[in-house]
């Protein structure tokens, strides 16, 4: 590791030790990356976090699995709740603000779940450059973000999880699926059951026509829905590949999206940056 990494490294292991109660405080998990590397980084430094784990139609079931999966096998402490941020109206609502009051209601949750616990999150560096209301909620409620505090961007993460030993460093982001739909289209539960098994089928149509040995190296995609009524499948260029999709595996995506959703995207674009 270079110098730097190795200071911000050690940033993070002073500012988790200082925010720790004998050893111990609660991060809000969702099996993502980041999420993962500041509970990894917690048990090198010989902490024992808890992990808050919110179940519900917002989150994939894929990505459900894949957190529990991880943090049984490293022997982590974890803990499941249920919760649904479509009973908050300004979340069913879907305006701009959406993120703040999903952010606001489920770390509300999150806080009296860690009974006293210090709270923190896998914000890092990297998510101050976009656009993310949610933030303001969790600087409301107190709630600390020790890898950004570190100084730790995306990049930096996935060099310190892979030096460090962590499994599945290339891990791709994989948003709630409440940020597929455009604002002011407001989804329910059967619609997020349908993206979800819809992107299912995506990944597995994608896994057919681009053979790979883990996850992180297939393709990236989103199913969007737009206003109107549309979806649009944005997909990342598959390396080997012209810029033209092969027919058999839009035909494929089609299908998979058609036998989850009843009706087939308008338009598969690659994905923006």
């Amino acid at each position: 590791m270079t110098t730097d990494l190795n200071e911000k490294l050690d940033r993070l292991t002073t500012i988790l030790a200082g925010l720790a109660i004998n050893g111990r405080f609660a991060i809000a998990y969702s099996g993502g990356l980041d999420s993962r590397f500041l509970a990894h980084a917690a048990n090198l430094a010989n902490l024992e976090p808890e992990l808050l784990h919110a179940h519900g139609p917002h989150i994939a079931s894929g990505e459900n699995r894949y957190a529990r999966d991880w943090a049984i096998k490293n022997r982590m402490q974890l803990h499941i709740l249920q919760a649904d941020p479509l009973t908050v109206p300004e979340v069913a609502a879907n305006d701009r603000m959406r993120c703040y009051h999903c952010k606001k209601a489920l770390f509300s949750r999150l806080l009296a779940e860690a009974k006293g616990l210090p709270l923190g999150d896998g914000t890092q560096a990297s998510d101050s450059g976009t656009y993310r209301p949610g933030r303001a909620a969790l600087q409301e409620l107190g709630i600390r973000s020790p890898l950004a505090e570190a100084g730790l961007a995306k990049s930096e993460i996935r060099l310190l999880a892979a030096k460090t030993g962590m499994d599945n460093p290339g891990q791709k982001a994989r948003p709630c699926l409440l940020t597929r739909f455009a604002y002011q289209l407001s989804p329910d539960r059967a619609s997020l059951a349908a993206l979800d098994k819809a992107e299912q089928r995506i990944e597995s149509a994608l896994h057919r026509f681009y053979p790979c040995s883990i996850d992180s190296e297939l393709p990236d995609f989103r199913l969007r829905h737009l206003a109107g009524g549309e979806m649009e499948l944005h997909l990342t260029p598959l390396s080997g590949t012209s810029d033209t999709l092969p027919d058999k595996l839009e035909a494929s995506l089609r299908q998979a999206v058609r036998g989850a959703t009843g009706k087939e995207p308008s338009a598969i674009r690659e994905m923006p940056q």
